[in-house]
């Protein structure tokens, strides 16, 4: 496997594992390069939300969110207009590595299947899409992954959404996750 993701070729500047129902814009990517010099000062990764669109009245949900999360309740760091957050539940499906995160990756436990339980307790597929996701979190912090808001407001920008394309969870009554509107993954603000 290692081979398949040789961090050292000169030919690959960016690594993507991405599961087959996401769908990255370039906004997005555009967005994962913008902050990453930034944030991978202080060991930090840009981070995504998947959402969902609710059929019955078209409204963005989030994928994978069941209650919303308390900004005060880790640590964030304010680049700019903005202060980018932990997120209560930071699974996204997939993961961005540059060519320097890519060679920490290969050496962390979170890259071999058994090593990684002993990061996380997903299972295997949650588990290889995870990434640096909980390898050398920054003190304070609840994972590797921050998302930005504005500066004093209750919403998550739109540029780190990634679309669930199969809008199963927003739609499925009987499901407890995609209920909760990607308007209001926020609770609490720093101000």
């Amino acid at each position: 496997m290692y081979s398949a993701y040789n961090s050292t070729n000169p030919q690959y500047d960016i690594f993507l594992d991405l599961e087959n129902d996401i769908e990255l814009s370039w906004v997005n990517l555009l967005y994962w390069l913008e902050f990453l010099p930034i944030l991978n000062k202080n060991q930090l990764i840009p981070g995504f939300i998947r959402v969902e669109q609710r059929f019955k009245d078209g409204m963005w949900m989030s994928t994978d969110f069941c209650r919303k999360t308390n900004v005060n309740q880790w640590k964030s760091i304010e680049l700019g207009e903005y202060q980018f957050i932990n997120l209560a539940y930071p699974y996204q499906a997939f993961w961005i590595l540059d060519r320097e995160l890519m060679a920490e990756y290969i050496i962390s436990p979170s890259f071999h299947k058994d090593d990684s339980l002993k990061t996380s307790k997903m299972g295997i597929r949650e588990g290889a899409a995870m990434g640096l996701l909980y390898e050398n979190i920054p003190k304070g912090f609840k994972s590797r992954h921050v998302v930005p808001i504005q500066k004093g407001k209750k919403y998550v920008e739109w540029f780190p959404t990634v679309h669930h394309l199969t809008n199963n969870y927003a739609n499925h009554p009987k499901t407890r996750c995609g209920k909760l509107p990607a308007s209001q993954l926020v609770s609490s603000v720093n101000t």
